[in-house]
């Protein structure tokens, strides 16, 4: 009886200390608006209904996605962090008030990526393909730019440009109002 209390003591001691460390934790200094992520959560999960964006070149359509929304500094911030998976008709849509260089990384993310930069105009800008770094310390996380101004950034899972023929300048078509 005597080895079930102290066993016990010693699981209650061990979870309010990693409680304690988790609350105490200070926040990382933010030096890029970044791709940080939530927590594995469906699309049907999300505070927001899915924007459904699809892809052109020219009139011709190359591909839709349902895409979450990102628009405040929160959800920008967290992202698709920590997710395990992705819908391949889906991903997240990142949106700004105004136009300005992005700089994205991987911390905390599982999943390959294409992130897609879009301009104001809605024309795509540049295409990252970026590898997941789950267990990457900040100064060793490789950096996805989109190399000149863009209002929007979208992340959908790896290939997606490559497998549907989306290029820098085509364009993306999507309503907010929604």
């Amino acid at each position: 009886m005597e080895d079930q209390k102290r066993y016990f003591l010693s699981v209650v001691l061990l979870l309010t200390l990693i409680v304690g460390v988790a609350a105490f934790q200070h926040p990382l200094k933010e030096r890029f608006e970044v791709n940080r992520s939530m927590s594995h959560i469906d699309m049907e999960e999300a505070n927001n209904s899915p924007v459904s964006t699809v892809f052109l070149e020219g009139n011709k359509t190359l591909a839709e996605l349902q895409l979450e929304k990102a628009e405040t500094r929160e959800e920008r911030k967290n992202g698709l962090m920590n997710r395990r998976s992705l819908d391949n008709d889906s991903g997240m849509l990142f949106i700004w008030d105004d136009s300005s260089n992005r700089t994205f990384w991987m911390k905390n993310t599982y999943i390959p990526l294409d992130i897609i930069f879009v301009t104001a105009e809605k024309t795509i800008r540049a295409i990252q393909e970026a590898e997941p770094q789950p267990n990457v310390t900040e100064e060793n996380l490789e950096l996805y730019s989109s190399e000149g101004p863009a209002k929007y950034v979208i992340e959908t899972n790896r290939n997606f440009t490559d497998q549907e023929g989306i290029e820098k300048g085509d364009k993306v078509s999507f309503n907010l109002s929604d």
